[in-house]
């Protein structure tokens, strides 16, 4: 089969050759007006035919995979908040900067979170939230990685101030501050411990998860005599 580049490349040679023996210029410039076309068309022809480059665009490391892995839910914590956002520090996590960007993630919905951190000291953590006591923008919330800390940023919708971080918190809160009528017969305490167990078999796990930290603060206040 005949190469179309090759021919216009023969035809382009010839016509070259007769112009320079041309005797007259406006035959010389016809010849190379017409050398120029076939030039235009060869070049079009060898731009068809060069394979194309596709530029990569550089490639991110791909986040771990946490499906199947163990993770230890962070139960220390601290909070404040201003008018715009309520943040959230996990300290205590010397070098955790050290980590690859990726093995630090964070997911929001309108009223709930998760943080996941994987390979930290041969361990991975997660603190999750739901039921927040205010709803939270998900496109303005975001994390910091900090040398010794990870700080959750929750963006507020409103500029309301919290009195809890989560609905769960604000419910046990109030149960140990109301002032319920308990029977004279009846130990109060006996009183709050049913209560509290009926709000733990009732609620979901984020209640059922503050309710059991604020039993196991409760227990260890009494140990040492506070109570």
């Amino acid at each position: 089969m005949t190469d179309p580049a090759n021919e216009l490349e023969l035809d382009i040679a010839e016509l070259t050759a007769l112009a320079k023996q041309s005797q007259r210029p406006k035959v010389e410039q016809h010849l190379q007006l017409h050398i120029r076309k076939l030039q235009t068309q060869l070049a079009s022809l060898r731009d068809v035919k060069a394979p194309s480059q596709t530029i990569e665009a550089p490639k991110k490391a791909p986040a771990p995979a946490t499906a199947g892995l163990y993770f230890k839910k962070i139960v220390n914590y601290g909070w404040d908040q201003s008018d715009k956002f309520v943040k959230i520090y996990i300290t205590s996590m010397n070098g955790v900067d050290k980590l690859p960007a990726v093995n630090v993630t964070s997911e929001f919905s309108n009223n709930s979170f998760v943080l996941k951190i994987v390979g930290y000291n041969a361990s991975n953590h997660e603190l999750s939230m739901s039921h927040l006591m205010g709803k939270i923008d998900p496109a303005g919330s975001y994390h910091k990685v900090k040398s010794d800390m990870v700080v959750v940023f929750l963006k507020k919708t409103e500029g309301k101030t919290w009195s809890h971080m989560t609905d769960a918190e604000r419910k046990v809160k109030e149960s140990k501050e109301s002032k319920m009528k308990f029977d004279d017969k009846k130990d109060p305490n006996a009183g709050m411990m049913d209560l509290m167990r009926q709000m733990y078999e009732d609620g979901d796990d984020e209640m059922k998860r503050t309710i059991a930290k604020s039993m196991y603060e409760s227990r260890e206040k009494q140990g040492k005599g506070e109570l």
